[in-house]
């Protein structure tokens, strides 16, 4: 009898087994059959990627000078795309119709605003920095509304409007007392505004391979980064 449950806890075992590889299946099955839930998490996981990412630049940006960390964040973005796939196995690559457009989202993107957000950042703190970043969706929003007469919805206005304002709480009283936004603040403001132009830049490239976007995009800022920090003679 001792022997027949051992033989059965196995058995039950393989089941669970079975049965949590087919809920990942489902799920992975349900994730490729809606567009709309995939592309969510996905935004979902870079919001967070990007959130973690604040308060690390900001410690382990000390002592460098911004055009060398933005150097170095794109050259890692750059470095990390080599490994990945294009989600879509038909996606046209980028033609020279595409350059200027492209230069224009390396040059907003990937030198101007990650070199205005780690400038800011030594000028601030993290939680300031990462609240305002937030402020990216908004001005997202407004260009797609006035670049590409996107439609808003109440509920999208009513969002946008919670979020900033509750940023707006966090950030614009200071502990002494006063209230207002510093130097630093307002570059890390500019780099979210930045930020938003190169998501309004990049939408025509939307159909496009996006690992390859985003490579050249990388690959461009770190270099046109790396060439001005050497001419400037910044510290990495």
């Amino acid at each position: 009898r001792g022997g027949s449950c051992r033989a059965h806890v196995p058995s039950r075992r393989i089941l669970d087994v079975a049965r949590a590889l087919g809920t990942l299946s489902s799920s992975r099955e349900s994730m490729s059959a809606n567009p709309i839930l995939r592309g969510s998490l996905l935004a979902i996981a870079a919001a967070v990627a990007f959130g973690i990412a604040t308060p690390l630049v900001q410690k382990l940006g000390v002592g460098a000078d911004p055009l060398a960390t933005a150097m170095l964040l794109y050259a890692g973005a750059a470095l990390a795309s080599m490994r990945w796939s294009s989600p879509k196995a038909q996606a046209p690559s980028l033609g020279r119709q595409h350059v200027l457009r492209l230069l224009a989202v390396a040059l907003v993107g990937a030198v101007i605003a990650p070199t205005f957000l780690a400038w800011g950042l030594q000028h601030t703190s993290g939680t300031t920095g990462s609240l305002l970043l937030n402020t990216e969706a908004g001005f997202t929003v407004v260009l797609g509304w006035r670049l590409y007469h996107e439609p808003i919805g109440r509920r999208l206005v009513l969002a946008l409007a919670i979020m900033t304002a509750g940023g707006a709480c966090l950030v614009a009283f200071q502990p002494n007392g006063s209230w207002g936004l510093g130097w630093g603040a307002l570059a890390v403001l500019a780099a979210a505004l930045c930020w938003a132009t190169d998501n309004a830049l990049t939408r025509p490239l939307a159909d496009l391979d996006a690992v390859q976007v985003v490579r050249l995009k990388s690959a461009l800022g770190a270099a046109v980064t790396l060439v001005l920090s050497l001419v400037i003679g910044q510290r990495f």
